[in-house]
């Protein structure tokens, strides 16, 4: 009989033991899963924080060179001048700069490739939406990324151009971003699976590793463009969604300029 009730009563404390440590075990079990997503929610955060200076780093060094380009065309005082101007330019620049070129009110344009028209030559350069941009904006400013014929994955950085106080025309400059949409690629590449690209708020890709996809509204990021709009994040700030593979991966998202662009940065779900 007392050997009976002792079996029971070990046979309790034995019950009890295994469920404390299973308890304990879930405890830090999900204790450790929190701590692991904070750390890659603060990775993200610093690989955003990189991409934006980065990106913006560029923005800045080119407005400003197009803006002292600008300055130059002002100071001309003829079409040759201004012709001779643009060609110089082109050959002094580094690599990156693909073309130079300046509109005016007129409809004259003057290109770096030597070539220089008219109205009469069937192309307006004030009915193109750089020039009209510009000089609605009155200020410098650039394109989004696109894919040229030649493959060439450039912006357009261009400024106004004034002579006492008054709108005379627009210069702009192409660049050649692969330097730098690699470079964001590269900070991207955690190495952990994780990877970055820039992308418009309506999900329009402007930086990504796969050339073909600037300009396009890719399936998954129109999805985590809604999400983002519609704020359906975790308490990390995280958005889940399925990439092109179909894998399961959260992405951060930090705004970089005022035009709704988007840095994002993916890492997979299970990382």
């Amino acid at each position: 009989m007392f050997r009976s009730i002792t079996n029971k009563i070990a046979l309790a404390l034995m019950v009890l033991l295994i469920i404390s440590f299973c308890a304990i075990s879930a405890v830090s079990y999900f204790t450790s899963k929190d701590k692991i997503v904070e750390l890659v929610s603060g990775k993200e955060d610093q690989v955003l924080k990189d991409i934006k200076s980065v990106a913006n780093t560029f923005f800045d060094e080119n407005l400003e060179y197009v803006k002292k380009i600008s300055s130059a065309v002002e100071g001309a005082q003829s079409g040759d001048e201004i012709m001779n101007f643009v060609l110089l330019e082109k050959k002094v620049a580094n690599s990156a700069v693909k073309y130079v070129y300046y509109g005016d009110e007129d409809g004259h344009l003057f290109q770096s490739d030597g070539k220089r028209t008219t109205v009469a030559d069937n192309y307006d350069p004030r009915t193109r939406g750089w020039y009209k941009s510009t000089k609605e904006k009155n200020k410098e400013i650039y394109t989004e990324p696109r894919v040229t014929s030649t493959n060439d994955l450039v912006m357009s950085f261009t400024a106004p151009v004034t002579k006492n106080g008054k709108f005379v025309g627009v210069v702009g400059i192409d660049i050649d971003v692969k330097k730098v949409s690699d470079k964001i690629i590269e900070i991207g590449n955690t190495g952990d699976g994780g990877y970055a690209y820039i992308m418009k708020k309506d999900g329009t890709m402007l930086f990504s590793d796969v050339a073909s996809e600037v300009g396009t509204i890719l399936p998954a990021t129109k999805v985590v463009s809604e999400k983002y709009a519609n704020k359906e994040f975790d308490e990390n700030g995280l958005i889940s969604y399925k990439n092109s593979k179909n894998q399961d991966v959260t992405a951060k998202i930090l705004p970089i300029n005022d035009d709704g662009w988007l840095a994002t940065v993916a890492i997979g779900a299970d990382t």
